[in-house]
């Protein structure tokens, strides 16, 4: 390596933290270095450049170290049941320490007042999409959803000032959602995400981001499974959203009890 190339090599292995929220202007200037020797570097390493670089570091960091058998060994005392009950106990607790109501309030605010509220999301973070839709169609809010890549692709080039796009990802480093991300920042749109894990590369283009966790979880294999965060927030959004409707959330209410009656056997 070259001298500026090893100013590079040596700050993303000493400060792997800060390198993925850095973006290449500020990389640059940090080491005093050019963009184009940072372009270079990586893809001597064997990347398209900074950016996909970038990514590939920010999933190699949100990888847990301890596997769930390494777990288990340290903590024989306890039955899987209760590994699984206690850190997802843990794991809503940390949405009260680390995300202030007033965030909850900016997101209500600005989904009560949208003109379209597009929810996005990749594989099995766009299941919790759906949840998200169903539960806030039912408070009569204009959502969307869509399953199809084409389709998410074109629902994120169509909006504008006036529509909101949440994103979900529970890790914050799929490549898709961010590129998703990066379309609907050019509409001009309100952009919130939802998602575990904070200091992401996904979480650099939200206006507002509601994440609970800053490392992923030991008590996990795989932090994709982690759901329940973000089902969490879901639901606070829910009940804050119905405070905010007064009597037109307990009309809707009786609509959904009306046509569910009418749907029993």
């Amino acid at each position: 390596m070259s001298y500026s190339e090893r100013l590079f090599a040596d700050f993303i292995i000493k400060n792997r933290e800060d390198a993925v929220q850095m973006s290449i202007a500020e990389l640059g200037n940090r080491l005093g270095i050019a963009q184009s020797t940072i372009v270079a570097t990586t893809k001597k390493l064997g990347f398209a450049g900074w950016k996909e670089f970038r990514i590939s570091l920010a999933a190699e960091l949100v990888n847990p170290i301890n596997t769930w058998e390494q777990k288990q060994a340290e903590q024989q005392e306890l039955k899987t049941c209760q590994q699984v009950i206690s850190s997802n106990i843990s794991f809503l607790q940390e949405i009260s320490r680390t995300i202030k109501a007033e965030e909850f309030e900016k997101v209500v605010e600005r989904m009560i007042c949208a003109k379209r509220i597009a929810l996005l999301g990749i594989g099995t973070s766009n299941v919790l999409a759906q949840e998200a839709f169903d539960s806030f169609f039912r408070l009569g809010l204009p959502v969307e959803v869509f399953c199809d890549w084409h389709h998410q692709q074109l629902c994120a080039s169509r909006l504008d000032k006036d529509c909101i796009a949440i994103f979900f990802s529970q890790s914050g480093v799929n490549k898709d959602i961010i590129f998703l991300a990066d379309r609907a920042k050019e509409c001009g749109c309100t952009m919130i995400g939802i998602s575990n894990f904070r200091n992401t590369p996904f979480s650099k283009f939200m206006d507002i981001l509601l994440a609970p966790l800053s490392a992923p979880s030991s008590y996990h294999d795989n932090h994709f499974a982690l759901r329940i965060p973000i089902l969490g927030i879901i639901e606070i959004l829910y009940y804050m959203i119905a405070e905010h409707m007064g009597s037109k959330y307990q009309k809707e209410l009786a609509l959904n009890f009306k046509i569910a009656k009418s749907s029993a056997v």
